[in-house]
């Protein structure tokens, strides 16, 4: 299995979207995600990638979004 950290989450506050920190120490957690599901958003983000490569989009690194995912061993 793999995991992903649950870090930020998304809020929309007078028409502008952001990330900010959970709102308590419990929405900072870890979610088990199976292999199938690690290589499904691989591939979503080389697809993103390609998309905003054609349209000419530059993209900053630090956006949010998913980081390098890590395995795990239980």
């Amino acid at each position: 299995m793999t995991q992903i950290s649950i870090v930020r989450s998304l809020y929309k506050r007078r028409g502008v979207i952001e990330f900010l920190d959970t709102k308590t120490k419990y929405g900072r957690r870890l979610i088990s995600i199976p292999p199938f599901m690690v290589e499904l958003l691989g591939r979503h983000r080389v697809h993103q990638e390609a998309e905003r490569a054609l349209l000419g989009l530059r993209v900053k690194d630090d956006r949010p979004g998913l980081c390098p995912l890590r395995r795990y061993s239980p």
